[in-house]
C-alpha cells in the first residue's frame, strides 16, 4: 500500500488503496504472464485488463474469469514476508545481506507459485468445467503455498544458513 501511495502521487491520504485497485497492474502482473503461461502450455486464452478468457471443454463456452485482489497472492506473500522476518530476526538478531537475498528470492519464488497456482485453476476449469474450476480455487492455493514454503525454509535452513550458523 505504502509503495502504491508514492507511486500514484496518495502519500498522507487517508484513502484506502490496494495495488490491485488498478485495473493495468493485474494486467501486467498477473493476466498477461498468466496468459502466456497458458498459452505455452496450448490452452486457447485471452487476457483483457484483469479478466482471463478460456476455454470451457466441458460446456464448450469461452469462460471469463475476473482476478481479484484475493486471487493475487498478495496475502501468502505477506504471510511468507512476515514468517521470513520473524524467523531471521530470532535466528540472528541481524538483517544482513543475506537476509535480503533470500527476501528478494523468496518474493519471486512467491509470485512464480501464485501463477503456478492460478494456471492450475484454469486448467481444471478448462478441462473438467466451472465446478472443477471452483473446487480448485477454494483448495489448492494453500496446498502449492504450503509446498514451496517448506521446500524454501528446507533448502534454506539446511544449505544456505549452516554457514552463518557456524560463524556465530
Amino acid at each position: 500500500s505504502i509503495a502504491y501511495k508514492l507511486i500514484t502521487g496518495q502519500m498522507g491520504t487517508n484513502v484506502e488503496v490496494s495495488f490491485f485497485d488498478d485495473e493495468r497492474v493485474v494486467e501486467i502482473f498477473l493476466t498477461r504472464p498468466l496468459t502466456i503461461l497458458l498459452s505455452l502450455l496450448g490452452l486457447t486464452v485471452v487476457g483483457y485488463g484483469d479478466t482471463l478468457f478460456f476455454e470451457n471443454l466441458d460446456s464448450s463456452l469461452f469462460q471469463g474469469v475476473s482476478i481479484a485482489e484475493s486471487c493475487s497472492g498478495i496475502v501468502s506473500i505477506q504471510i511468507f514476508t512476515a514468517a521470513l522476518f520473524s524467523y531471521l530476526w530470532t535466528e540472528f538478531r541481524e538483517f544482513n545481506y543475506h537476509f535480503f537475498t533470500l527476501l528478494c528470492l523468496g518474493l519471486i519464488i512467491s509470485y512464480f507459485a501464485n501463477l503456478l497456482r492460478m494456471a492450475t485453476i484454469v486448467l481444471a476449469g478448462h478441462y473438467w468445467g466451472m465446478e472443477a474450476f471452483e473446487q480448485t480455487h477454494k483448495t489448492v492455493g494453500w496446498f502449492i503455498f504450503t509446498i514451496w514454503v517448506f521446500l524454501f525454509w528446507f533448502l534454506m535452513d539446511n544449505f544456505i544458513l549452516v554457514q552463518n550458523r557456524k560463524a556465530i
